[in-house]
């Protein structure tokens, strides 16, 4: 980083963006960037993960949400998207268990089930934060979402919940 500002060719370069600060004839900003805040990622710490969607988020709110929320808000958010989880990916189980049992017999057909119970389970968490978006959480310039997250060095696909940091309009720039 010291050696980018040191660099005379890299001084008018913001360090985050790579674009230019100054148009190249003058020293005046050409365009006026927003920084955008990085997303909020919440890891799955349950015991049980079923193609990639954990059957359990932590309650405790990041420090990052701590002025922006109200930690009822957060802690209730959280327990629906535990119940849903809960709910539905123990019936999950069963399922890629029973298919696991039949695998042989019907060419991995068995699978399917699971899979389309599995996706019904994303669309159910990832309508009930859409609504919570509208609810509140847009307001107060966040919005939650359900990402896939690739984890260490195996190419291992998780579900995380991402909260993502909403720009606000500046008011006193010109169009």
């Amino acid at each position: 980083m010291s050696d980018m500002l040191n660099n005379p060719q890299m001084q008018n370069y913001h360090p985050i963006l790579q674009r230019p600060l100054y148009n190249t004839n003058g020293d005046t900003p050409s365009t006026f960037y927003i920084l955008r805040k990085e997303p909020v990622i919440i890891r799955g710490d349950g015991n049980i993960t079923v193609f990639g969607l954990n059957n359990h988020f932590p309650l405790d709110m990041p420090c990052k949400l701590i002025s922006l929320v109200a930690p009822d808000e957060y802690k209730y958010t959280i327990y629906i998207v535990n119940r849903i989880l809960q709910k539905r990916l123990s019936y999950n189980i069963k399922l890629l268990f029973c298919a696991c049992l039949c695998f042989c017999c019907t060419l991995g057909m068995s699978t399917c089930p699971s899979l389309a119970f599995n996706r019904i389970t994303k669309n159910e968490v990832m309508s009930l934060l859409n609504k919570e978006n509208k609810r509140i959480y847009n307001y107060l310039g966040l919005h939650w979402s359900l990402e896939k997250q690739h984890f260490g060095p195996i190419p291992i696909i998780e579900y995380v919940l991402q909260i993502d940091f909403i720009n606000k309009p500046r008011l006193s720039t010109p169009d």
